[in-house]
């Protein structure tokens, strides 16, 4: 079968966004729309728009007042979703752009240009590559995408990028008040969602307007203006571009969510669901198909200026051994530095011979302080043995290397009160100026930033970054606690938890400094970091729970029932 002749959208609904200007281009850009092959678009127009008298009959959606090219954009799309809700493409257009004539055949043979897509540009700005033969081009840009001028949306797209809470949330905490930057929250919409984002080279439309309604200052030249923008040229069909759109996408309505066996619904959002995928065709971790529709949602937690912040309350469990005891202090500083949050602080002696930090700090209402008497057990039986002891319904781990922000527990903990069971957040990444270790300012150089979030093979649905993480106290519980392990049992255990159906988060604000250094347990290669014979160990355990999980819930390799009543644990100093 010749893919080249099968039309994959047939139903269009298309809009034009049209502002005032000093000089009109509202009739250029509908003869130029016209010619291209769309000759009744709908028009949503600012307060003060003149309709050129050649398209008096066309509809308006006519704005009572000004609303800024954001809030007009949003509402525009939503209005042709709800006006033509069984379209198979939607264009949405500015007002001051030149088509190039005849591309609607193209286009209807040629879209969509990936199983998975977010939008797709036909604009393609000057300094995109450019291409000698005729195609899409995917541009994952996120924020520092360029140009709406001519946006294309398939159906389950259209829905998906309209009920996503950050895209709402870009009018009152967006930059320039949220009326303007489009493109970037387009943009960044398909990078958090895994969501290609396609430009077409040649361009098959071109900025005209001398000035813009946006940036008085700024006109349709250098970088605002297309490179290589033909009006008329002969665009073959490309048989290896095309993909029946009926086997494209299928939409999954938030009107019914999905009863996955982990229930996870990111945002309460509709959520875009891949059919027919081969492991070739995903991300290297070959999971994409099973992460679709599960995978933890990136948000933020911005914190609104206002009268008073509402307070809360939280455990912090702090372990701490020989090796980072010389940071323990800076740590528990930044814990006693939250802003908002009550926190109950649970010193854990893991090891330490001498502890003059820990006998200093316990003398502080706040603070608790324990010791293991064994031996060094590691963070994950500690926290087992903590259990009993901690006195919130919201607990938070700190690791005692690490510098915790002071809105840390604060953006975190608003999550869980939206509905999320764990979060997790983003550290920015350190070496200190004393660290003459070649391997660590490498890391720094390759990773700044330790996001909540990445898929792993030892975390499918998302990580979860354990220094960073807040939780139900009741969830530690319900899942038996983390593995007994002495390294890498975090991952583990939030995997498990949202298998089980708890919802997860992944904070994207930088909420916490990680500092790189070794040894640590991910840094020390030889005993428990990355690369270690106990790592290579624990990730296959990790895979086996995995495997696990998709049988049903089994939390029996969690540490909790075992290590709770452990007496090795013993509190010097109490409430």
């Amino acid at each position: 079968m010749d893919n080249s002749r099968v039309r994959n959208v047939k139903h269009w609904a298309v809009g034009i966004t049209t502002a005032p200007r000093k000089k009109s281009t509202l009739l250029q850009t509908l003869d130029s729309l016209k010619a291209a092959g769309w000759d009744s678009p709908r028009l949503f127009a600012e307060p003060g728009v003149e309709i050129p008298f050649e398209f008096n009959r066309l509809p308006v959606s006519r704005r009572d007042e000004t609303l800024g090219a954001f809030p007009n954009w949003y509402l525009a799309l939503t209005e042709l979703v709800l006006r033509n809700p069984r379209a198979e493409a939607f264009l949405l257009c500015q007002d001051d752009v030149l088509f190039t004539s005849d591309i609607r055949d193209y286009l209807e043979h040629s879209l969509w240009p990936a199983k998975q897509v977010g939008v797709v540009s036909i604009y393609c700005p000057s300094h995109y590559p450019q291409t000698e033969k005729p195609g899409f081009i995917r541009e994952d840009r996120g924020w520092k995408s360029w140009g709406a001028l001519a946006y294309i949306f398939s159906n389950p797209a259209a829905r998906a990028i309209l009920s996503d809470s950050m895209v709402l949330n870009h009018r009152d905490f967006g930059p320039a008040e949220g009326l303007h930057h489009i493109d970037s929250v387009v943009g960044y919409w398909c990078e958090r969602n895994q969501l290609s984002y396609f430009v077409h080279s040649p361009s098959l439309a071109q900025h005209i307007g001398d000035s813009s309604t946006i940036y008085p200052r700024a006109n349709a030249s250098g970088n605002r203006q297309a490179k290589d923008f033909r009006d008329q040229f002969n665009l073959k069909l490309n048989s290896a571009r095309t993909t029946n759109v009926s086997e494209q996408l299928s939409f999954e309505s938030n009107m019914r969510p999905p009863k996955s066996r982990n229930g996870f619904t990111p945002l309460k959002a509709p959520t875009l669901i891949q059919d027919k995928v081969s492991p070739t065709e995903t991300n290297p971790s070959n999971n994409q198909n099973e992460r679709i529709g599960r995978s933890i949602p990136k948000v933020f937690s911005p914190v609104k200026p206002q009268t008073k912040q509402k307070t809360y309350s939280c455990d912090v469990i702090l372990p701490y051994s020989q090796p980072n005891y010389r940071y323990l202090e800076d740590s528990i500083k930044s814990v006693l530095n939250q802003n908002f949050v009550i926190t109950t602080i649970h010193l854990i002696n893991d090891g330490v011979n001498e502890d003059p930090i820990g006998a200093k700090y316990s003398r502080l209402s706040n603070v608790r302080w324990y010791k293991n008497t064994d031996q060094p057990v590691g963070p994950y039986i500690t926290y087992n043995r903590l259990f009993d002891y901690l006195e919130h319904d919201i607990i938070a781990n700190q690791d005692s290397d690490d510098l915790s922000l002071p809105m840390r527990l604060y953006k975190s903990i608003q999550l869980i009160e939206q509905g999320y069971d764990i979060v997790g957040g983003s550290m920015e990444q350190f070496v200190t100026y004393d660290d003459s270790s070649k391997r660590m300012w490498q890391a720094l150089s390759k990773k700044p930033y330790h996001h909540s979030g990445i898929y792993y093979a030892a975390s499918p649905s998302g990580s979860v970054v354990n220094s960073t993480a807040v939780m139900k106290k009741s969830v530690y519980e319900a899942c038996n606690g983390m593995a007994p392990w002495i390294a890498g049992a975090d991952s583990e255990f939030y995997e498990r938890c949202i298998q089980a159906g708890f919802k997860a988060a992944a904070m994207q604000d930088v909420i916490a400094l990680r500092r790189l250094h070794n040894p640590s347990l991910s840094n020390d290669q030889v005993n428990s970091g990355h690369g270690s014979n106990l790592r290579e160990e624990i990730k296959k355990m990790t895979a086996e729970s995995i495997a696990r999980q998709k049988l049903g819930s089994d939390h029996s390799i969690g540490g909790l029932s075992k290590h709770r009543n452990d007496k090795e644990l013993t509190q010097i100093k109490g409430k």
